[in-house]
């Protein structure tokens, strides 16, 4: 476990039960709520001394898997996890997809170790362990993998960090990931799990605040002593290579990397650690994705303003997007004004603008456009500068002038035509009609 992280065994008693009879994991799995054509998901939680009763159709093989780790625990000297500790229990189901196709990414398991089965439907399937990439593996059938987590790091072990190739067939997968007792919430996930309903995130909490050499990662803390950095300055990154949701991660992230917040994507930053972590952490998002929040309070994605290479890192590029952002308003406003202004000035010379007007209507549809982009990235103190900037901008050049019903700032048309028309008539009547008096008058005053 020291050295690898991981080991297979073979030969447990009554662990080929469930490759036997995949019917029930299938018929228990669609029963609960998982369609058995998609990946269904579901998570029971309890201490190594209890039952979790909505598991009880897996039968020997869930039993010959808790014998195993008894075993397995007392040999390695971990008796007190695999025993008294806490356990999470998970039923997975996947479809086929095609062969070579990763049903898990790579990732390093939370808790301090788990036991996983080969599953039913399946003659196997492949462990890639190592890095991303590497062409070794370890081909199981019939075999419980046994592997170290985050936690065993206090142990001196390494947690093995792997991927799950299937064959291209349907499977289903039973695992148990054993945590040191009290570190995790399992009246939250069993309250989640009760009655068979199917979990996608398992809610668990850390028994604790993370040690000063830790960072939450995964729902659990995970060590960064071997970084080139402090912790306040360390980053949980995601498959995908976004970042988790900073300062904590309470969902399930398949496949992380602990890195530097100046070394994101391999590179060092432009600014320091201490300026940008301080403020948001990450490389930059166009929105927030779990609603409108306030940035400036920290704690909080990095923001980027319309473009990848402005990223709002620190207070004072978010002050400055804060002013741009109310400048856009003002200025679509102004915009809207000086289409209104051709307009008249067309009709009353009878001029042709049409190519002016066509300009200055897509410019103004841009503009709404570009605020529709700043109010969709969910953050309060953006929208707040949209919002005030459109209503200053109105205020000083539109407030008095004629509009319709539709105002939305993206479509460009915000004033009415036909009062502007109307309104520019009745100027030039009056003007033809004080022409007129005025000519008229001419001979009488002459004959006179």
């Amino acid at each position: 476990m020291r050295d690898i992280g991981g080991f297979t065994v073979s030969d447990v008693p009554g662990y080929d039960a469930l490759p036997e009879d995949p019917k029930v994991v299938a018929g228990s799995s669609a029963k609960s709520g998982g369609d058995p054509s998609k990946v269904t998901r579901n998570s029971y939680a309890a201490s190594s001394t209890t039952e979790a009763d909505d598991l009880s159709f897996l039968g020997e093989t869930r039993s010959a898997v808790k014998s195993a780790m008894e075993v397995i625990g007392e040999c390695l000297n971990v008796d007190a996890v695999t025993t008294r500790g806490d356990m999470i229990e998970h039923l997975h189901y996947y479809e086929g997809g095609e062969e070579g196709d990763a049903v898990m990414d790579y990732h390093t398991d939370a808790g301090y170790m788990i036991a996983m089965t080969s599953g039913s439907f399946d003659d196997g399937y492949e462990l890639r362990v190592g890095e991303a990439g590497e062409e070794h593996g370890v081909f199981t059938e019939n075999e419980l993998v046994v592997m170290a987590g985050q936690q065993s790091t206090d142990n001196e072990w390494k947690p093995l960090r792997h991927s799950v190739t299937g064959d291209g067939n349907d499977r289903s997968w039973y695992g148990v990931m054993y945590f040191a007792a009290g570190t995790v919430d399992l009246d939250a996930v069993q309250e989640e799990s009760r009655n068979g309903d199917v979990i996608t995130n398992g809610i668990l909490h850390d028994g604790g605040d993370c040690d000063e050499n830790s960072i939450m990662c995964w729902q659990a803390c995970q060590d960064v002593s071997d970084l080139p950095c402090d912790a306040v300055d360390a980053l949980c990154i995601d498959s995908s290579g976004g970042v988790v949701p900073f300062p904590d991660s309470k969902g399930m992230v398949m496949g992380y990397t602990l890195k530097c917040a100046s070394m994101v994507n391999g590179k060092l930053n432009a600014t320091s650690p201490s300026s940008s972590a301080d403020f948001c952490s990450g490389d930059g998002t166009d929105m927030f994705m779990d609603g409108y929040q306030f940035a400036l309070t920290g704690n909080s994605q990095c923001l980027n303003f319309l473009v990848p290479s402005f990223t709002l890192n620190s207070s004072m590029k978010f002050s400055l997007a804060l002013v741009l952002s109310f400048a856009l308003g003002v200025g679509v406003e102004a915009l809207a004004t000086f289409r209104r202004s051709v307009f008249r000035t067309s009709r009353l010379k009878g001029t042709n603008s049409r190519k002016l007007l066509t300009v200055l209507h897509g410019s103004q549809a841009l503009l709404g456009y570009l605020l529709m982009c700043l109010a969709m990235s969910y953050s309060v103190e953006v929208l707040g500068s949209v919002v005030v900037g459109l209503m200053t901008g109105h205020w000083f050049f539109n407030g008095a002038d004629a509009f319709s019903e539709k105002s939305d700032p993206c479509c460009a048309d915000d004033f009415d035509y036909e009062s502007i028309a109307a309104d520019d008539d009745e100027e030039r009547d009056s003007a033809l009609f004080r022409r007129k008096n005025a000519s008229n008058s001419k001979p009488l005053m002459e004959s006179a």
